[in-house]
């Protein structure tokens, strides 16, 4: 090996750190070590060491784990196959600690290694800061790599870290030594394996990517962008967005909520208008078809009113006529459940076909369903009246959230208040026409007309009306039973 002055000079005049070494060989001529034999002053203030405590020691002495993390055997391929090597690392250890960038190349039995650490790099000769490149970025917010393609015939087969920050080394749950100079393929990491293919395109396209992707088996959310800085080299930035796009559901579920509590609003100040305004039965029927039913987000509507021990249909919207004959009157024990709501005074919601079907499993006369998918069975009660029960149906099934029953029951309230106001005033006129011979007023439109039938007699214990043919309210307070 060529060793004299001149080398040694030419390597003292390096700037970075260089250092020549020697094989060691065995009996049998293999290569089991390297001799340190020169090492320039600024290798040396790199090492953190004397020269005079370096040179002519073995790389086992100085450095044992160069054994088992592959930096002979690397060495020992320079030398063998005389081909030069490049290659990145981090070391975090007592004697070294950085990011350096290795050039090894073979010299006669041996090699010359210049070694630079990448630390003392700045972002431009020419910037007034001289801010320093890996300083600035292991100051970012964001993890950031650099990655060199390794090819076999031309084509891509991995990436070697050849830079990670402290950041992104933090964010990946490893350390930046474990990292750097490994290759992404090999530690199994899924996320990085399935990476490969979008790295391989814009390394060989040169087109940056940027996207926001999911961790595989877990909630969190990352942003990455790939970016080709060389010609083998691309550069990756990521973040953990998890809690970022956490805050944005919770806005955009809050904002979605503030919505529909507008629209529930929207809906029940239409209705309360839409019921006051109606004063005669027909009124509020048509009150509950055409804004309660839309409201309700309902396909179909039926009122159901408790008459002479059963329930006795008074109106109905968007049902079938073949349904409307099975719905016309229903006794006390039918299985179809407006008869059961309409004694509890409790609303009973099916979400689906198959619901309905079961609580009339028994029947044997049961009611069908129409074109209708789930039902809301809701009290037309107040104070204390129970007068029937109203029916609403929906063209799809339907999952009945506490908000929407609330909602529904608040319909059905108002709609049971407007109509048993109308029928005590259609009655009210009608008794006096009865007393006096004359109605309270000259042709008042409450006292003729459907839906006349609820009736309210003129005292306690006295028999009701003759004119309603049925079960009448003996007093406003008292709830009527089967």
């Amino acid at each position: 090996m060529t060793n004299g002055p001149d080398l040694h000079a030419l390597l003292d005049a390096d700037p970075h750190g260089c250092a020549l070494a020697r094989s060691v060989r065995d009996d049998d001529g293999e290569i089991v070590d390297f001799l340190l034999v020169h090492l320039n002053e600024s290798g040396a203030r790199f090492l953190g060491r004397p020269q005079g405590d370096l040179i002519g020691r073995t790389y086992r002495e100085l450095w044992p784990e160069t054994v088992t993390d592959g930096t002979l055997p690397m060495y020992r391929r320079v030398v063998l196959d005389r081909v030069p090597l490049t290659r990145t690392v981090y070391y975090d250890r007592p004697s070294v600690s950085g990011h350096f960038e290795f050039r090894v190349v073979p010299f006669g039995d041996g090699f010359v290694a210049r070694f630079v650490d990448l630390t003392k790099l700045t972002l431009g000769l020419e910037t007034d800061g001289g801010a320093r490149l890996y300083d600035a970025l292991d100051a970012a917010f964001d993890g950031f790599a650099l990655l060199r393609a390794v090819r076999d015939d031309g084509v891509i087969v991995d990436f070697t870290r050849e830079y990670v920050n402290q950041v992104g080394a933090k964010l990946a749950g490893r350390t930046v030594e474990d990292l750097v100079g490994g290759r992404i393929r090999e530690t199994g990491d899924d996320a990085e394996t399935d990476l490969f293919e979008r790295l391989r395109r814009t390394t060989d396209t040169g087109e940056a990517w940027h996207e926001r992707l999911s961790a595989p088996g877990s909630t969190q959310v990352w942003e990455l962008k790939i970016a080709r800085v060389d010609g083998d080299v691309v550069a990756v930035s990521y973040r953990d967005i998890t809690e970022h796009v956490d805050h944005q559901e919770q806005l955009a579920r809050s904002a979605a909520a503030v919505e529909a509590a507008a629209v529930r609003t929207a809906a029940l100040q239409a209705v309360t208008a839409a019921l006051v305004a109606a004063s005669t039965p027909e009124q509020v029927y048509a009150a509950m078809g055409a804004v309660v039913r839309p409201s309700a987000g309902g396909h179909g509507l039926i009122v159901l009113l408790a008459e002479d021990g059963r329930l006795v249909l008074r109106y109905h919207a968007g049902y079938e006529p073949d349904v409307l004959v099975q719905l016309r009157e229903l006794p006390p024990a039918h299985p179809y459940p407006a008869t059961r709501v309409s004694v509890t005074g409790e609303p009973r919601y099916l979400g689906s076909p198959a619901e309905f079907a079961a609580v009339q499993r028994e029947s044997s006369d049961p009611v069908s369903g129409g074109g209708r998918r789930a039902w809301a069975f809701l009290p037309l009660s107040t104070g204390g009246q129970i007068l029937g029960t109203l029916v609403i149906g929906y063209a799809e099934p339907r999952d009945f959230d506490a908000e929407e029953r609330a909602n529904l029951v608040a319909f059905s309230r108002l709609a049971a208040q407007a109509l048993q106001r109308s029928l005590l005033s259609r009655h009210r006129c009608r008794s006096l026409r009865i007393c006096s011979g004359r109605c309270c007023r000259p042709s008042c439109h409450r006292c003729a007309g459907p839906g006349t039938r609820h009736g309210i007699s003129r005292g306690r214990g006295e028999p009701t009306s003759a004119v309603t043919g049925m079960t009448s309210y003996r007093s406003a307070r008292t709830p009527q039973r089967w």
